[in-house]
C-alpha cells in the first residue's frame, strides 16, 4: 500500500515493518497535489502533473521505484494538467486525460505523445477537468463526465479512446 501525505510517500501494511506501522518511502522531486499516480506493469509508480501551488499546474512527471525507494524524473507531459485521470493501458502505456487534451506515456521511452480526435480539441467544446477514465475489457478507455473549469457545471459527455489507433 502507498499513501501520499504532502510531499512524502509512506509504505504501509503488514510487510512494511514488523509492527505494521507506516514508514517513510522517499520524497518526490516535485511537490504536488491534484496529480495522478499510476501503477506501471513492472511495479513502479508513475506520478504525473498536478499543482505545485493553488493556481499553478505542472507538466512534471516522475517514477517511484519501490525496490530502490527512489524517485526518478521522467519525460514531461506535453501540457501541464491537474485534476485529470490516468489509466494503465493493456500494452503497458499510460493514458492521461483532462484539462484540454489527452496524451499517452510510454515507459520504455519516457516520452509523452498527444492523442488526436478528442472532442475537447475543438474550440467550441468543454474540457474534461475532473473526468474519470476506465480501461474496458476490450482494451479501449471510456472517459466520462468532468467539467469545463473549477466553477463550471458538470458535464454528461463520454468518449472512447482506442489505443490501437491512438484515436478517440
Amino acid at each position: 500500500l502507498v499513501l501520499l501525505a504532502q510531499n512524502d510517500w509512506f509504505k504501509g501494511g503488514s510487510t512494511a515493518s514488523s509492527s505494521g506501522a507506516w514508514i517513510p518511502a522517499g520524497t518526490m522531486n516535485t511537490a504536488r497535489s491534484g496529480h495522478t499516480a499510476t501503477l506501471l506493469a513492472d511495479g513502479r509508480v508513475l506520478v504525473a502533473g498536478g499543482r505545485t501551488t493553488a493556481t499553478q499546474n505542472t507538466n512534471k512527471a516522475e517514477i517511484y521505484n519501490p525496490a530502490t525507494d527512489r524517485w526518478t524524473p521522467t519525460g514531461d507531459l506535453v501540457e501541464a494538467r491537474a485534476e485529470h485521470s490516468a489509466v494503465l493501458l493493456k500494452d503497458g502505456r499510460v493514458l492521461a486525460v483532462g484539462y484540454q487534451s489527452a496524451e499517452v506515456f510510454d515507459p520504455a521511452t519516457g516520452k509523452w505523445t498527444l492523442t488526436v480526435g478528442l472532442a475537447i480539441n475543438s474550440p467550441s467544446s468543454a474540457s474534461y477537468d475532473g473526468a474519470s477514465a476506465v480501461l474496458l475489457a476490450n482494451g479501449k478507455v471510456l472517459l466520462t463526465g468532468g467539467r469545463s473549469g473549477v466553477l463550471s457545471s458538470a458535464r454528461n459527455g463520454a468518449e472512447l479512446f482506442d489505443p490501437a489507433t491512438g484515436m478517440w
